[in-house]
């Protein structure tokens, strides 16, 4: 999603976004007296009970493993959008464009004597990234 500068509102909403919690601080309560957190949610399956009862640290301790370390990725990408098929895209696509431009290069020479070492240097490099492409 792009936002641009002159769109004052979809700024507000990036920043709203931005700033959210990662979970709804109405459905916490932290009793001081006992020392522990209170966090309401649905009814969990298995649990049978819509809460969970924990001391201050320990809500800390899973809190703080969603902080990820420095320099860890959060996001990962597999299939399409991989760094290796994005790579074999580009490369592929930089190799046709190769191909072609030495295509245009031999058309463009048919005039010229076919005997000339150049062109049948050209001409021989364009077939074989032609017969490449086709059985790799």
């Amino acid at each position: 999603m792009k936002i641009g500068a002159d769109d004052p509102e979809g700024r507000k909403q990036l920043a709203r976004y931005m700033i959210r919690n990662p979970f709804a601080l109405e459905k916490m309560e932290y009793k001081p007296k006992q020392g522990v957190v209170v966090y309401r949610s649905k009814m969990h399956a298995t649990l049978k009970r819509n809460f969970q009862i924990m001391p201050g640290a320990e809500w800390l301790k899973l809190l703080l493993r969603h902080i990820p370390d420095k320099g860890e990725h959060l996001v990962r990408y597999y299939g399409w959008y991989s760094s290796r098929s994005r790579g074999e895209r580009r490369k592929a696509s930089e190799s046709s464009r190769d191909t072609l431009v030495n295509i245009r290069d031999v058309v463009s020479r048919l005039d010229s004597d076919p005997t000339d070492p150049d062109f049948v240097k050209a001409a021989r490099s364009a077939w074989a990234r032609l017969i490449r492409k086709v059985y790799v």
